[in-house]
């Protein structure tokens, strides 16, 4: 209650957190420069979809990253690969060391899954492991940005109450343990 007396945040807001949509960090380097870049995955795809063919494919790539670079054009199976390369990308230690630069990563661990510390692949993302980590994880960016802070800001101890307790109104997080819950703060703000 002091927390969102303090900020003053309505309470609606707060039982109500919104799904952001934003994951701002593609870009299409074949049409626009490279500091430009799409504020949601669907503008990707709408994008590709309006100007690029079989014979002119857009030129996808992280904006953060510069390693991810994809060819895709508008067939269903280009936007597939695109869909799945990128939703690994964006677990990945490069990715998310470059989105809150607090942290290093080594070279030998670039592919790595930054939540669960192994090799990125198909398999690893349909894992019970992977699934609860990446939804503690999404909730903790949402948290975070309605809030104006980096999930690698270390907080305060009723910040982190206050979010522990936030997270169990979620009826997805309610089975969730809390040890999970504290792996995933642990790797975001260190021990």
């Amino acid at each position: 209650k002091t927390f969102v007396a303090n900020n003053k945040i309505p309470k609606l807001k707060i039982l109500s957190l919104p799904k952001i949509n934003t994951r701002r960090f593609i870009n299409c380097i074949t049409c626009f420069p490279p500091k430009m870049y799409f504020p949601m995955m669907s503008r990707v795809e709408e994008h590709v979809q309006a100007k690029h063919s079989r014979q002119n494919p857009a030129r996808l790539t992280c904006s953060r990253c510069r390693s991810t670079d994809l060819f895709v054009t508008p067939d269903d199976g280009s936007m597939a690969f695109f869909r799945s390369m990128f939703n690994k990308h964006k677990l990945t230690k490069e990715h998310l060391c470059n989105t809150y630069p607090r942290k290093q990563v080594e070279e030998s661990e670039k592919d790595f899954c930054f939540l669960c510390d192994v090799h990125v692949s198909s398999e690893h993302l349909y894992s019970k492991e992977h699934k609860t980590r990446h939804q503690i994880f999404d909730y903790l960016q949402e948290f975070c940005t309605n809030f104006s802070f980096t999930p690698v800001e270390l907080l305060s101890e009723k910040t982190y109450t206050f979010l522990f307790h936030l997270m169990f109104t979620q009826e997805k997080l309610r089975q969730v343990e809390v040890s999970e819950i504290d792996c995933v703060l642990q790797l975001l703000v260190g021990p």
